[in-house]
């Protein structure tokens, strides 16, 4: 039988023990603080979750109850009344803008309800589906009022755009096309100015604008003309997209291109009609072209070719 001494190295294990009561001991590190706080973070998580879901549902409860209310007939425009029409039948901006408002489809927010209806959609539609109004306000007279007015202002027809004698169009002062001239009116009782343009539109002219940029600029030429020089414009064509020609009652026209100075197209035809080689012949003129700068030609009727003012 082996002995064992007290002081041996070897572990002495009690056998003894009673079962069941062995403890046990697990090797490994203790918990740490950040392991102890993930409930904590997870209850937060949950939290925020929460909270932003119940905002979510009370957004959209929102926007469906506006939905709702948009439909209602209490809230919805009631009458469309037209101001501000001079040539143009009011009851057809009026129908017109009641179709915009209610065109049978189904929208999420009624197009009728007054404190939802597309006002500046109504206003840029009125103005593009028709030329002769200038511009157009849609407003309510009060705050619950369910009428809607809408004001617009026509265009004035300030010339004649034509395409022959038999073919005119009403042309305003900024050059925007907007509808058919009778051939037999007088230019006198309707326009502000006698002057007649042709060119440089293409296809149907309505709803063009004729040489943007330039009619102000020739606009003050035939001014200049007729106060400094004392001639008539008559009609102005335009060749091509630099040049133009001047026709005058006095039975001869000019021939310019755009971009030059009213004031010096001007005293240069002055300088020309003064001229010995056309002083006195004035209605024996066919043209005069000043588009080549310092030189200025002339051409005189039943002549074959032009020749150079010296």
């Amino acid at each position: 039988m082996a002995k064992f001494s007290a002081g041996s190295s070897n572990r002495i294990v009690d056998l003894r023990q009673k079962p069941g009561r062995v403890r046990s001991f697990s090797v490994g590190t203790p918990p740490s603080r950040e392991q102890k706080r993930l409930p904590l973070r997870a209850r937060r998580r949950r939290a925020r979750a929460g909270i932003v879901f119940l905002v979510l549902l009370l957004i959209a409860a929102a926007i469906y109850a506006v939905h709702w209310v948009s439909y209602l007939p209490a809230l919805n425009v009631s009458q469309v009344i037209v101001a501000g029409t001079e040539t143009l039948p009011p009851q057809l901006v009026q129908t017109f803008v009641e179709s915009k408002l209610n065109d049978g489809s189904y929208r999420f927010f009624s197009r009728s309800n007054i404190f939802l209806y597309p006002k500046t959609a109504v206003e840029q539609d009125v103005v593009a589906f028709f030329p002769r109004i200038k511009s157009a306000a849609v407003a309510r007279p009060s705050l619950f009022s369910r009428t809607v007015v809408v004001t617009v202002e026509e265009r004035q027809p300030y010339a004649r755009w034509c395409i022959s004698t038999d073919e005119c169009f009403q042309m305003d002062a900024t050059g925007f096309v907007f509808a058919s001239a009778d051939a037999s009116t007088t230019p006198s009782s309707i326009f502000a100015e006698p002057y007649v343009f042709s060119g440089a539109l293409a296809g149907e002219p309505v709803g063009q604008v004729f040489i943007p940029g330039r009619l102000r600029g020739l606009l003050a030429l035939l001014t200049v003309l007729q106060q400094q020089d004392g001639l008539t414009p008559l009609r102005v064509s335009v060749v091509s997209g630099q040049d133009f020609s001047v026709d005058f009652q006095e039975g001869f026209s000019l021939k310019a291109s755009f971009g030059a100075d009213a004031g010096t197209l001007a005293r240069n035809l002055k300088l020309v009609l003064d001229s010995d080689a056309l002083a006195g012949k004035e209605f024996q003129i066919e043209y005069v072209d000043l588009r080549f700068g310092n030189k200025a030609y002339f051409k005189l009727k039943g002549e074959s070719a032009s020749s150079t003012v010296q």
